[in-house]
């Protein structure tokens, strides 16, 4: 996996990390699909995205639109393994 080889290189810049995410629209429907609100409420999905510093994408969970971000921000903290992340970082999560 990509990730697991820019940590063996040190490649992930663990100093700081963002979060952010952006609604699509849900051309054919699906699982994750809810209404969307700011497309008046037509069908779509939300990408929550973490990445590092410089932009490497760490983890990307998706979900119906309408889900704000606070709502899965535990859980894109938590999709990093902390036992591979650096000790540095891992103590930064306490």
């Amino acid at each position: 996996m990509l990730l697991d080889r820019l940590r063996e290189v040190g490649e992930i810049d663990w100093s700081k990390a963002s979060l952010d995410s952006a609604n699509d629209a849900g051309q054919k429907g699906g699982e994750r699909t809810g209404p969307n609100p700011t497309d008046k409420g037509k069908t779509g999905s939300k990408r929550h995205l973490r990445a590092d510093q410089e932009g490497v994408p760490l983890a990307v969970i998706l979900t119906d639109a309408d889900i704000p971000a606070s709502n899965v921000f535990e859980e894109l903290v938590d999709a990093i393994d902390p036992t591979k992340a650096p000790a540095e970082a891992s103590s930064a999560r306490e």
